[in-house]
C-alpha cells in the first residue's frame, strides 16, 4: 500500500505534540520516513519555496501573525495535496475556493482528538491520489451508459452487486434521494483495489456495501438506508465478514 507523504504546519507545541502522537497510531497510512513538519510560518514558507511536494497537508490556520492562506496560491497549490484545515468558517472556505485548482481540502478541530482523526483516514483514498487516478476524495467513477458517461461520485455510491463479469451499481440519483443503478464492465476486485476499505466492505462473495449506509444486521442480512423500487435494501451478509465491520455492526 502506498503512504501518505504528509507536511503537518503547527506553530504551537503542545498540539502539534498531540497531532504526532495521534497520527503515529497510523503507520500504515502516514509515511513517516518523509513525514515534514514546521513550526513556524517561515519554516513552511521555505519547505513551500523548495517545491517539494505533498499527498497531505495538515495546517493550522493562524500561524503568528499570518494564516496559512499566506503560504498557498493557485500556483503552488498542487504541492500540498489533500489539504486538511483546523478551521472550517466561511472566510477559510472562501480561500479555498479561489485557489482550489487541485485536490481537496477537509476540516479537523482543536484540539486534536482521535476521534477526529480516525474520520480523517475514513474520508480519505486508501491510495494518495497521486497514484490513484479514480481523483482526491471526491472521487468520480465514469461509466458509460449507451454513448454518454455517467459521473458518479463514490459517495453516492450505496452497495455494488457482482453479475457474472460486470457489477451493477446501486448509488443516489443527484436529482434527489431515489436509488438507481448502472451496470458497470468491472469485476468486483476492480472497486476494492480503488475504494477506502475504511468506508467499503465486501460482506459477501456477491456485495461491497458503503458502511455511510449501513442501518443494522439481523440473522445474517444487513439493512441499509434507502429503498429501491418502494422496497427496503437487505444484504446477505457472510459469517465471516462480520468482524470486519467493527464500530457498524453490533
Amino acid at each position: 500500500m502506498q503512504k501518505y507523504k504528509t507536511l503537518i504546519v503547527e506553530d504551537q507545541k503542545s498540539p502539534r505534540k498531540r497531532l504526532l502522537s495521534i497520527l503515529s497510531k497510523y503507520p500504515n497510512r502516514i509515511d513517516f520516513d518523509t513525514l515534514v513538519v514546521a513550526g513556524t510560518f517561515n519554516e513552511a514558507q521555505q519547505i513551500i519555496l523548495n517545491g517539494e511536494e505533498f499527498d497531505l497537508s495538515i495546517l493550522d490556520k493562524i500561524l503568528g501573525g499570518k494564516t496559512c492562506f499566506d503560504l498557498i496560491t493557485k500556483e503552488n497549490r498542487k504541492l500540498f495535496g489533500i489539504i486538511v484545515l483546523n478551521s472550517g468558517d466561511k472566510e477559510s472556505q472562501k480561500h479555498f475556493q479561489e485557489i482550489s485548482t487541485a485536490g481537496d481540502f477537509l476540516v479537523i478541530h482543536k484540539p486534536y482528538n482521535k476521534n477526529d482523526i480516525a474520520d480523517l483516514f475514513k474520508k480519505l483514498p486508501l491510495t494518495p491520489p497521486r497514484f490513484n487516478k479514480v481523483g482526491y476524495i471526491n472521487q468520480t467513477l465514469l461509466i458509460k451508459k449507451n454513448k454518454e458517461e455517467i459521473a458518479i461520485k463514490v459517495e453516492q455510491i450505496v452497495f455494488i452487486e457482482v453479475d457474472d463479469n460486470f457489477c451493477t451499481i446501486f448509488y443516489k440519483d443527484r436529482e434527489g434521494d431515489n436509488i438507481v443503478k448502472i451496470l458497470h464492465q468491472k469485476q468486483l476486485n476492480y472497486f476494492q483495489s480503488i475504494l477506502n476499505p475504511e468506508l467499503f466492505q465486501r460482506v459477501h462473495r456477491s456485495y461491497m456495501i458503503n458502511l455511510n449506509y449501513f442501518k443494522s444486521i439481523k440473522d445474517g442480512t444487513i439493512s441499509l438506508y434507502g429503498t429501491f423500487d418502494n422496497k427496503p435494501i437487505n444484504i446477505p451478509c457472510s459469517d465471516n465478514k462480520i468482524d470486519l465491520l467493527p464500530g457498524f455492526i453490533k
